[in-house]
């Protein structure tokens, strides 16, 4: 999720965005502390630990609730609906390639398994009853898990269903100027 946060803050900044409310807006502080909550659970990954793989599901909707603070303080209702619209979509690929796969997600690790935080090894022993190593007779290989950035392992249904992230806290960023403009 780092770089669905890291990503718009760049693009505000190099558009040339004011960046210093952000650390005063008390309604994205619930999304940063559930990101941060999100790093500790990826670096316990990736030292070994994968007891909290399990509480995945409850962090997708920590994220997603953390999301309501910036959306009704400053009203982003729209670019809201077009978030929820990339998840939708996010979420119907995921489910589409885990039905196409037995109910498996396949993930093809490459950086991630020279950075150590995911290998063949973990996944041909199961890790968490979903998540499954990729191999040819995958269905719909396109849609499984192969974006590799070293820490996690993304489909192209987790880009759109964390793109809802990136576009609340662009939007957020441009909302700073407005309130600047006209407090």
């Amino acid at each position: 999720m780092l770089p669905f946060i890291l990503i718009p803050l760049l693009v505000a900044h190099c558009r040339r965005h004011a960046l210093r409310p952000l650390l005063t807006a008390w309604d994205l502080l619930p999304l940063l502390l559930t990101e941060s909550v999100h790093i500790f659970f990826q670096i316990s990954c990736w030292l070994g630990n994968t007891q909290w793989i399990g509480y995945g599901k409850y962090l997708q909707w920590a994220f997603l609730l953390s999301l309501l603070f910036p959306v009704l303080r400053r009203e982003l209702y729209v670019p809201a609906l077009w978030g929820a619209g990339c998840t939708l979509a996010g979420s119907f690929l995921n489910r589409l390639v885990i039905g196409a796969n037995g109910g498996k997600m396949p993930v093809w690790p490459t950086l991630s398994q020279w950075t150590g935080y995911c290998t063949r090894e973990m996944l041909s022993g199961g890790v968490d009853g979903l998540h499954v190593l990729m191999t040819k007779d995958a269905a719909l290989p396109f849609l499984a898990d192969y974006l590799d950035l070293g820490w996690c392992i993304l489909s192209p249904g987790d880009v759109l269903n964390h793109l809802f992230v990136a576009i609340i806290l662009y939007r957020a960023v441009l909302s700073f100027d407005r309130t600047a403009e006209h407090p």
